[in-house]
């Protein structure tokens, strides 16, 4: 990410207004920091919700401006955000609910949020690589709870007594980054990791400032491929 003031980079899982959650980086922002909420973020009377969003300071000398491995967990009542591999923020607030798609803009109005940039100034996100993992190992702590998952032409609650996934696969600590890999006592196995959609999307994101306020968003070069490991 890089770039003048007036532009928000978001990566987020959506839903709805009420069921979302993000990470947000302003370029008007000091480097070394990242917004993460849930939403709604704000009330029915307009007024902030202060357990919706939280502001960080990136340990470890982390900035925005270098390559860094963003990722959020999103479990049964629990949200939590890691930048290369350290957690960063937590919150059981507005945790989703339901079934979300992720999102992935750069955007800037000059308004109070984005700020305001200068003509001739720009923003850029580059993506090397994004990982989505549905998680069907069983309930989080050991609820009750049902999961929902898509059945051909719409989304169906899991019927009590269905089993849950019995190859089980882990996205941390494996070989090559962004390819999950087969756990069995212990043991990884690249070859027969599944249940798991690693998404390959390459290209830039750019914002330039045209006219006094108003903003122009291009997408450059995108590619996006989805990968499919081989099942057992």
């Amino acid at each position: 990410m890089y770039g003048n003031p007036g532009a928000v980079a978001g990566l987020f899982l959506y839903q709805s207004d009420s069921c979302e959650s993000d990470i947000e980086i302003l370029t008007r922002d000091p480097s070394s920091r990242i917004r993460y909420s849930n939403q709604p973020s704000v009330d029915g009377a307009g007024n902030v919700i202060a357990a919706s969003s939280q502001d960080v300071a990136l340990p470890g000398g982390m900035v925005w401006t270098g390559w860094n491995e963003h990722r959020v967990d999103w479990v049964a009542g629990r949200s939590a955000w890691f930048v290369n591999g350290v957690k960063v923020a937590e919150m059981e607030y507005g945790v989703p609910r339901w079934p979300s798609g992720l999102v992935v803009n750069l955007w800037g109005d000059g308004g109070v949020w984005s700020g305001g940039m200068g003509v001739g100034g720009e923003a850029g996100l580059e993506i090397q690589w994004v990982e989505m993992v549905f998680n069907t190992s069983g309930p989080v702590g050991g609820t009750t709870e049902r999961r929902w998952w898509r059945d051909g032409g719409g989304w169906r609650k899991e019927r009590r007594g269905e089993g849950g996934c019995r190859v089980p696969c882990t996205v941390d600590g494996v070989r090559r980054v962004g390819w999950p890999e087969y756990v069995s006592g212990g043991v990884v196995n690249e070859d027969r990791a599944r249940g798991v959609v690693p998404l390959a999307l390459l290209g830039t994101l750019a914002v330039v400032a045209v006219g006094d306020v108003e903003l122009a968003v291009a997408v450059l070069g995108f590619a996006l491929a989805a990968l499919f490991v081989g099942g057992v």
